[in-house]
């Protein structure tokens, strides 16, 4: 019978009576294979057309697909209050697991993954600090988010560099609208995407704006329409969740173009003109991730205790290849872009990571290619 993924909402604003267990231990001795795992998944925007909707099915398919593997997605809101309070509930209700997609919860498990050790945790898209604090239960990963950027930076330079296409400008100008500023997942999508714009052509102009939310849509379009408009840019790449539609709505009003991010935002638009005007999407693969770290648990594998990266070396991440994007692109493009993820993947290149540089590295970028 098909299992049915349980999604709760939760509203908690107290840590009052909820009490850590710190003298726990591991206990490998069931093999996972056999055994019933209870697991959690913590989250929020699980309607968000992006990366939360898509880290939901990636749980959903490992809910269905392993038979002993019994998942709760508990949508926690955006409230920073709510976090804590959250995560040891979670920890008190007897799951196996709990798995968490964002950033703000490295911190938080650095201070309490250490009193629950029978407990594995998962998070992705976040980094934990394994060099200051024994960290045995817990499995972090930060996508390469930048190596997928950079294919649709070399996308971008394409596009502008392609005057013969309607609403092409002379201008080598392309733009970047970012869900918050100061933020390294944010900033890992926008190094990425100028390193490979600059990389494909070294006159690459690269307007950036930032909405500083993940759901003002409206912001968005305004910030999108005013790199089009004021500043020339022929393409925009958003990296803002569910804001970024209005990015879309923008690129479709002025007949410009825009790039999606973290699924094939295309289908967002299906029936709907804009829908022609999303070249392609950046595929951050965190679905895969996900389904893979719940594999890895259930085999016996996955690798906790220290900090990982995914991306296109593990095949994992790209841009959505459809017919929209055929029809921008050419032969000859698509295999400068299939030889540059094998340069990738050898590591002939490396694209720089947010996570190994500080904001004033990515302030010098924003200075130096600015129009």
């Amino acid at each position: 019978m098909k299992k049915i993924l349980c999604i709760i909402m939760v509203m908690i604003f107290s840590v009052t009576g909820l009490a850590a267990c710190g003298n726990q231990t591991r206990d490998n001795s069931d093999s996972n294979q056999t055994k019933k795992i209870k697991a959690a998944f913590l989250g929020w925007r699980f309607g968000d057309k992006g990366f939360n909707e898509l880290a939901v099915s990636g749980v959903k398919r490992a809910d269905q697909d392993f038979e002993n593997l019994e998942i709760t997605a508990i949508d926690i809101t955006t409230d920073p209050k709510n976090f804590v309070p959250s995560l040891l509930e979670a920890c008190d209700s007897g799951y196996d697991i709990i798995a968490l997609a964002a950033f703000e919860f490295g911190e938080i498990l650095d201070e309490y993954a250490p009193q629950y050790p029978n407990i594995t945790f998962i998070l992705l898209d976040g980094e934990c600090s394994y060099d200051t604090v024994d960290l045995p239960n817990v499995y972090s990963a930060t996508f390469q988010s930048n190596e997928s950027a950079f294919l649709a930076g070399m996308t971008a330079a394409y596009i502008t560099n392609k005057t013969s296409l309607e609403g092409i400008n002379p201008e080598k100008v392309i733009g970047f609208v970012g869900g918050q500023d100061n933020v390294p997942s944010i900033f890992n999508f926008y190094i990425g995407y100028v390193e490979g714009a600059t990389y494909y052509d070294p006159e690459i102009k690269v307007t950036h704006a930032y909405v500083n939310s993940f759901d003002d849509s409206a912001k968005a379009k305004e910030l999108g329409l005013t790199q089009y408009n004021a500043m020339n840019a022929d393409i925009v790449f958003h990296a803002s969740g569910a804001a970024g539609l209005g990015v879309f709505e923008g690129a479709y009003e002025v007949g410009k173009y825009a790039i999606g991010c973290n699924t094939d935002q295309t289908q967002l638009f299906e029936g709907r003109r804009e829908k022609d005007r999303i070249v392609t999407s950046t595929m951050i693969g965190v679905d895969q991730g996900l389904y893979n770290a719940f594999k890895a648990y259930i085999e016996g594998n996955l690798e906790t205790g220290k900090q990982h990266t995914l991306g296109i070396s593990q095949d994992i991440g790209g841009l959505a290849d459809n017919d929209i994007f055929r029809t921008y692109v050419d032969e000859d493009f698509i295999a400068v872009l299939n030889e540059t993820k094998e340069k990738i993947k050898k590591g002939e290149i490396v694209v720089t990571s947010a996570f190994n540089v500080s904001t004033d590295f990515v302030r010098e970028m924003e200075t130096r290619v600015k129009p």
